[in-house]
């Protein structure tokens, strides 16, 4: 997954690997420093294309993203979290 700055302050855009059979996908945020925990991670949206953009966060700020795909065959495991600071 790569997270893109978009053109306005507070504006993020997450593009994940599209994932065969894929209904659709849950994207999550996290602020903090231990992603290592399933606690105080925020669904943010769900889409059906393997990216969202995601607006109204703080310039600024440190978040981590994540997402999954739910599929015929069940839901898949999370990625990797990745890190960006806000602009």
């Amino acid at each position: 997954m790569v997270a893109l700055y978009a053109y306005n302050s507070g504006t993020i855009r997450l593009v994940g690997q599209t994932v065969l059979k894929a209904g659709s996908y849950e994207w999550q945020m996290y602020q903090g420093d231990n992603t290592n925990t399933e606690t105080g991670w925020l669904i943010v949206g769900r889409s059906t294309a393997a990216s969202y953009e995601l607006t109204g966060l703080t310039p600024l700020t440190k978040y981590y993203f994540r997402y999954c795909a739910i599929t015929t065959h069940g839901v898949t495991d999370y990625c990797p979290p990745i890190l960006k600071f806000v602009v």
